[in-house]
Order: C-alpha cells, then sequence, then structure tokens
C-alpha cells in the first residue's frame, strides 16, 4: 500500500462497510488506515471491536491519542479490545465458521 491510508480510506470507504482487514508493512501504515475508520464508527456512536494482536492495548491507545488531539479518553469508551486468543484463536487454531459465529454473538450482545 503505497497510497497513505488515510487517502485510501477517504478514496475506497463504502458507507456500509462495517470490518476491515489491513495489510501493511509499517506500523504507520497499519495505525493511518484503522484510525480513520474507528472514528468514523465512534463518531457516529457505534462501538468498535479492535482485536489486538502484534500491539497491546496500551500500544493501541497511545496511537490513537497522538494521532487524535481533540479527542479526550472518553471519547474512546466504545472501543471494545480483544486479544487474538479471545476472538480468532480461541479454539487454539483459527476456523473460520467459528469466527464468524463469534462475530455474530459479539455483535447480538453489543446491540441487546
Amino acid at each position: 500500500m503505497d497510497e497513505p491510508g488515510e487517502k485510501w480510506f477517504e478514496k475506497y470507504k463504502d458507507p456500509d462497510q462495517n470490518h476491515i482487514c489491513n495489510i501493511y508493512r509499517t506500523k504507520d501504515q497499519q495505525f493511518s488506515l484503522i484510525i480513520p475508520f474507528a472514528l468514523k464508527g465512534l463518531s457516529a456512536n457505534d462501538k468498535c471491536l479492535y482485536i489486538v494482536d502484534e500491539n497491546t492495548k496500551s500500544d493501541v491507545l497511545k496511537e490513537f491519542h497522538e494521532r487524535c488531539g481533540s479527542w479526550k479518553s472518553s471519547d474512546f469508551d466504545k472501543l471494545i479490545f480483544m486479544t487474538k486468543e479471545e476472538s480468532y484463536l480461541r479454539n487454539g487454531y483459527f476456523d473460520p465458521d467459528s469466527m464468524i459465529g463469534f462475530l455474530r454473538e459479539t455483535e447480538r450482545l453489543v446491540l441487546d
């Protein structure tokens, strides 16, 4: 991805898109796409699920705070974090059907 994430996001965003799987080489590329995507949901008062992989929750929150100067900590209350072991590796391995079931169940719990 040679195009900076924010420009890419603005160019290709789908108003109905509610999921992103980001392919990146650097941490800057990773967060330059994820942060605008998450902020779109958070500013619409949506809950956002962030599955932490190689970064910790603290790492992610630090990036959000550094890149979103006008946002307060309370603005991120609807940003939900889970580890890969709590989500797509909860059976000890990746199973697509299990992951889809997990996401549907998580969505149901969040919306109730």
